[in-house]
């Protein structure tokens, strides 16, 4: 077998599962959702720990590098973001997002965000 024949199997058998893993299919659902309103989170946190929740509203402030303020327009929930969440716009205080993530419980609950959709 030549040197190039050797290259190119050997570049077809790395690159090959890299680009299939690279360009995940995406499925686009736009029917209804069931969203977890704030204020089920901040009074039923011990029951809610661990629990799944989808969450709506506007990220009002930051406070610090991956940890926001959600904001319904009646309660808040402190949020973390996953370190792998990233936006391919700005996002401002006017953004409406949905938030897909887990409780934390505790005296002042907080949710773990996996991921995040523009609405």
């Amino acid at each position: 077998m030549t040197k190039s024949a050797v290259l190119a199997i050997a570049t077809t058998l790395t690159l090959g599962p890299a680009i299939a893993l690279a360009t995940p299919t995406k499925m686009t659902y736009t029917g209804p959702v069931d969203v977890t309103p704030i204020k089920d989170v901040m009074h039923n946190s011990g029951m809610l720990k661990d629990h799944a929740v989808v969450l709506e509203g506007f990220l009002v402030k930051q406070i610090s590098a991956d940890t926001y303020m959600l904001s319904d327009g009646v309660d808040e929930v402190k949020v973390e973001l996953d370190d792998d969440i990233r936006f391919n716009k700005a996002i401002t205080p006017e953004t409406r997002l949905r938030l897909y993530g887990e409780v934390e419980g505790g005296l002042t609950p907080e949710v773990e965000i996996d991921k995040v959709e523009f609405l």
